[in-house]
């Protein structure tokens, strides 16, 4: 069985408070909320864990290219790519390679089985938007080589497995991860009923003390527009779930109205673990998805 634990918040300004979702009743608790959204992200993770070791766990982007799309191409390109409307137009390698092997800028390395040329491609495909914001045809991929990319992953920076695939009509090289893992899927998303929380966007560890980075109102909640924040997590032996909690400017009775603009600022909030870090995944609290984890 998975062992879980819940960590005291550390404040960071003032305590924190319950904030409702735009279209959200007063009474909406977005902590109960989150809470519960954290435990069923730690058992998704559960049920994809493996006793082979510290896991690779992406934490960025796990699709790139070498190089700039020609103007000829470029903006229809571009679309394709993010719609993963890419296309063996030739013979790719068709083996399976033999084992690959992950290097963590830490020193940290481990063995992992590659994915042939093809599954990789349909990979890339299936990380697309499937919709192109303009018609745009496919991206026609002519070959392939096995060889390295630099990622994100939930441990920091690491040299990975990769498929570089060439291009038809274009000079750019496409390269998507080849590792034979896959993470657990996001939390469901409903555009009618969002998740509560605001996500981590990357987080630092030094000895227990995990500070968690995300966008948020400008100021403290002393002053209108502004909000003051907090963290808390809840954790199991495989992955850390950090709970952004968010206390927001009261503006006195009577006052007059105001308006606050859209735009997010970096803040920040930090919270004692109870036991190491270890190599457990940091994960966001909307959708249970990693975050790069570096040391502070």
């Amino acid at each position: 069985m998975v062992r879980r634990s819940v960590v005291p918040l550390l404040v960071l300004l003032l305590l924190p408070a319950a904030c409702a979702r735009p279209g959200e009743s007063a009474g909406y608790d977005s902590h109960a909320a989150q809470v519960e959204q954290a435990h069923a992200a730690l058992d998704r993770w559960a049920a994809t864990a493996s006793a082979d070791g510290p896991p690779f766990v992406a934490a960025g982007e796990q699709t790139g290219q070498t190089g700039n799309w020609e103007p000829g191409v470029g903006d229809a390109y571009k679309q394709a790519m993010l719609a993963g409307a890419v296309e063996a137009a030739g013979t790719l390698p068709a083996e399976t390679p033999p084992p690959g092997e992950i290097r963590w800028a830490d020193g940290n390395r481990r063995t992992v089985d590659v994915l042939p040329a093809a599954e990789t491609l349909q990979r890339l495909r299936q990380a697309g938007s499937g919709q192109c914001a303009m018609t745009c045809p496919p991206i026609l991929v002519t070959g392939a080589t096995l060889a390295t990319a630099n990622v994100s992953t939930s441990r920091g920076p690491a040299v990975v497995p990769a498929w570089q695939f060439t291009v038809r009509d274009s000079a750019v090289r496409i390269w998507r991860v080849a590792v034979a893992t896959k993470s657990p899927e996001p939390g469901p998303h409903d555009p009618n009923n969002p998740p509560a929380g605001l996500s981590g966007e990357r987080a630092t560890i030094h000895d227990r003390t995990l500070t968690v980075y995300f966008t948020g109102a400008g100021g403290s909640a002393a002053q209108p527009c502004g909000a003051d924040y907090s963290a808390e997590v809840i954790a199991s032996d495989i992955a850390v779930v950090v709970l952004v909690l968010e206390r927001n400017y009261e503006p006195p009775a009577g006052s007059e109205n105001y308006g606050c603009d859209d735009v997010g600022h970096p803040r920040e909030a930090s919270v004692q673990l109870t036991e190491p870090l270890g190599d457990r995944v940091v994960l966001e609290v909307r959708y249970g998805t990693a975050i790069p984890v570096t040391q502070a």
